[in-house]
């Protein structure tokens, strides 16, 4: 219904940079992207909808002499609305407290949203989460190509809710140490509408 054109426009927004083809399958995630790119999406969706470009270096100092300097001013623009921003995030902080990302949760008390993603036959796995100041994103794969890792790793194979979930946990656990706790904005409230009454009818009424 939405179109896998628009999928890809949705996609290049938040800040996947790779072409990727409008297939059906997009979806179901056919298309490559980098962690780089996944930590700056679901960014997106924690920064109310305003993507930023990511940088690699924000300030080099030596003995209180600051070296480089990242301009102060990031390039921001608002690439999606922030109530869907928000609904989605309210979305994906299920995801993570009460399915396949269980793993990932903190303890500490900070909001967390995140989602899980393996590839046919256990080639890739992920976990991209953030909380309200940072997103990270975690890949599990082999750099030589498609090898499958659905062998015995550790007990089983590699899923997004595995290793991808334990590293994340593992990094951010400390990193979030760093920060206040910080809510999310609080998504739109859902709509509601009537189901109208159609038993008994003949099928043309119906309609």
């Amino acid at each position: 219904d939405v179109g896998a054109e628009h999928i890809v426009k949705a996609a290049h927004d938040m800040g996947i940079t790779p072409p990727l083809d409008a297939v059906p399958a997009i979806t179901l995630g056919s298309e490559e992207a980098t962690p780089l790119d996944m930590a700056t999406a679901y960014a997106t969706l924690a920064n109310d909808g305003v993507r930023c470009e990511p940088f690699a270096v924000q300030r080099i100092e030596v003995r209180r002499e600051t070296l480089f300097k990242h301009r102060a001013k990031p390039s921001c623009e608002q690439v999606v609305s922030p109530e869907i921003a928000h609904l989605v995030t309210a979305m994906l902080e299920r995801a993570t407290c009460c399915g396949t990302g269980y793993r990932a949760l903190l303890g500490t008390g900070h909001p967390q949203a995140g989602k899980t993603g393996t590839a046919s036959d256990n080639t890739n796995a992920w976990y991209v989460g953030y909380i309200r100041q940072v997103s990270t994103a975690v890949w599990v794969g082999h750099v030589r190509g498609q090898i499958p890792m659905d062998d015995d790793y550790y007990g089983g194979p590699v899923y997004g809710g595995t290793f991808p979930a334990d590293i994340w946990h593992d990094y951010m656990v400390n990193v979030v140490q760093r920060f206040p706790y910080q809510d999310f904005p609080v998504p739109p409230p859902p709509e509601y509408g009537t189901v109208p009454g159609v038993v008994g009818m003949m099928e043309g009424e119906a309609q």
